[in-house]
């Protein structure tokens, strides 16, 4: 007689797919930026300044995905804090860029 073995059936958690689609939104910014740093003169002067300000306050974002990601309730607490600190940063920096930049537009 043969000896079955259980089988295994992975089933696909929602958090796994908002993971894989934050690491993918995570890659195109970053291939965005490049592309942008390396062909696009001086983009940092142009209306693109204000998309890639929304598109990194985005990505600021994220480390609130990996928190949700976390099973441990005391660890994902914890996580959630990082993550708040994390965004806490980008969100100042991006701002503070753009309001620097709409100032200097607006300066004759």
């Amino acid at each position: 007689m043969e000896k079955q073995t259980p089988q295994v059936v992975e089933r696909t958690r929602p958090i796994d797919i908002i993971l894989l689609i934050t690491l993918a939104y995570w890659a195109v910014i970053h291939i965005i930026n490049g592309i942008l740093n390396a062909f696009v003169e001086d983009w940092y002067s142009t209306p693109l300044r204000l998309v890639m300000a929304t598109l990194w306050l985005g990505f600021g974002l994220s480390p609130f995905v990996f928190a949700a990601a976390i099973r441990n309730m005391p660890l994902k607490i914890i996580g959630i804090i990082f993550a708040f600190v994390v965004f806490a940063f980008v969100a100042y920096g991006q701002i503070e860029w753009i309001i620097y930049s709409l100032k200097e537009d607006l300066e004759f």
